[in-house]
């Protein structure tokens, strides 16, 4: 792995989520004992039923990108997300709209 900052964020399906918001891989060379610790979380489902014909959501808590899905008018995109707060971006044709 080349050295860096990195954000490491997983979900189970059945509503856990964790989270490392900085790993700094120039402090720690050894990366194969890194564990995330699997906590409940939060389940959000986002329904879009704009005119246009699609776009991205981002899920973020505290700059971290924490998951990207696309998303567009009918089924709800659906999301995990850690305790504490966190921010939608919505992106529709180059414009973001924002949401916490």
């Amino acid at each position: 792995m080349r050295h860096g900052i990195y954000a490491l964020c997983a979900s189970t399906r059945d509503g856990r989520c964790a989270l490392i918001a900085s790993l700094d891989t120039q402090v720690r060379s050894n990366v194969e004992d890194v564990q995330l610790s699997l906590q409940p979380a939060a389940r959000l489902k986002v329904r879009y039923e704009g005119r246009h014909a699609r776009g991205t959501l981002q899920l973020l808590q505290a700059g971290t990108l924490l998951d990207v899905q696309g998303i567009a008018p009918g089924p709800p995109a659906q999301f995990s997300a850690p305790a504490g707060n966190v921010e939608l971006v919505l992106t529709l044709d180059g414009s973001c709209r924002r949401a916490s």
